[in-house]
């Protein structure tokens, strides 16, 4: 996926309009729109706006395709998926120090 899809799948992803994401931007939803279409190319720090807003990174926005599951999401399993761990071992060996 281009930088423009993966714009507009994270935005989609999120429900959230191509004006609500101009406004957050401070631009025209017509210069946020030619972000979408891949008309034109954000600079870095605009690139890193948008993540923020769209709650992802902007590495995960100029990958090739797109984390299958927000950042936020992500890391929610990953410490989930840690707090398991921890437990298992504390039942097979005891608390872990500190």
């Amino acid at each position: 996926m281009s930088v423009a899809q993966n714009i507009r799948a994270a935005r989609e992803y999120h429900n959230y309009t191509q004006r609500y994401v101009a406004a957050r931007l401070g631009i025209s939803t017509t210069a946020y729109s030619k972000i979408e279409r891949g008309a034109s190319m954000p600079g870095l720090a605009r690139l890193r706006d948008i993540a923020a807003i769209l709650h992802t990174t902007a590495e995960a926005l100029v990958a090739r395709q797109m984390p299958a599951v927000p950042l936020a999401e992500a890391l929610q399993t990953l410490a989930e998926e840690v707090r398991l761990l921890r437990q298992t071992i504390h039942d097979k060996l005891g608390p872990l120090p500190q």
